[in-house]
């Protein structure tokens, strides 16, 4: 028998908040982000710790986007991961 997902309530809201962002927040700025929504934790459900909000995020298997490997090099703009 599979235990029932006690994150799953969590999970949707870590997704909202990333998803908001328009996935440019890292794990430190989404906790932040449940925090000011005013996400508490549950006793004995789940944590709102670093860590937990990095493993949700992992398993929602989603990666934020960096606008910082682009640059405007003159008139042309320029991207690293274009080689």
């Amino acid at each position: 028998m599979r235990r029932p997902d006690k994150d799953a309530p969590l999970l949707e809201l870590v997704r909202e908040a990333f998803e908001n962002s328009r996935r440019r927040y890292g794990y430190r700025r989404v906790r932040l982000e449940l925090k000011s929504m005013g996400v508490q934790p549950i006793q004995g459900s789940f944590s709102l710790d670093g860590n937990h909000v990095l493993r949700l995020i992992s398993r929602l298997i989603v990666e934020c986007i960096s606008s910082s490997r682009c640059f405007v090099l003159g008139l042309v703009p320029f991207c690293w991961t274009r080689r």
